[in-house]
């Protein structure tokens, strides 16, 4: 049967995509669910319409993700943690300390983008950043506190 689905389908396509399904799999489950239609000349249009859509949505992602890897380049983060005389702190520079500062900052970064365990030693270091298929690395002060 051939279909449109309105809604990304793991191993069958990606909204916007006219497909060819099984009979069953389309009546029982896909157009039910409000997965995919009949593909009618209407639905059809819809269809361009929505790969219209996820391009444009997929080149503003593209836009902003070049946007962030520019900013990022070069960025540097500060911390102060408490530390012994020999520079290693009490607690630790985590990556969702390095998140939150970043989030802070204005980059959409999540956990999974920063490449790096915690830290635990004051100085300068090199975080790696995923952003999307780049690796962006940014610098990371951390300088110790008198210990409480």
């Amino acid at each position: 049967m051939r279909i449109v689905l309105f809604d990304n389908v793991v191993n069958v396509g990606e909204k916007g995509d006219i497909v060819e399904v099984a009979d069953g799999y389309a009546r029982n489950y896909l157009i039910p669910q409000g997965f995919a239609g009949y593909a009618s000349e209407s639905e059809v249009e819809r269809a361009e319409e929505l790969k219209a859509q996820r391009e444009r949505e997929r080149q503003q992602r593209l836009e902003n993700l070049q946007e962030m890897r520019e900013q990022l380049r070069g960025y540097e983060i500060r911390f102060q943690r408490a530390a012994d005389e020999n520079g290693h702190l009490y607690g630790s520079v985590s990556v969702r300390d390095i998140t939150h500062a970043l989030q802070e900052a204005g980059f959409p970064v999540e956990k999974s983008m920063i490449e790096v365990s915690s830290l635990e030693y004051t100085g300068t270091h090199t975080i790696p950043v995923r952003v999307d298929t780049e690796q962006i690395d940014i610098t990371l002060h951390v300088q110790a506190t008198e210990a409480a």
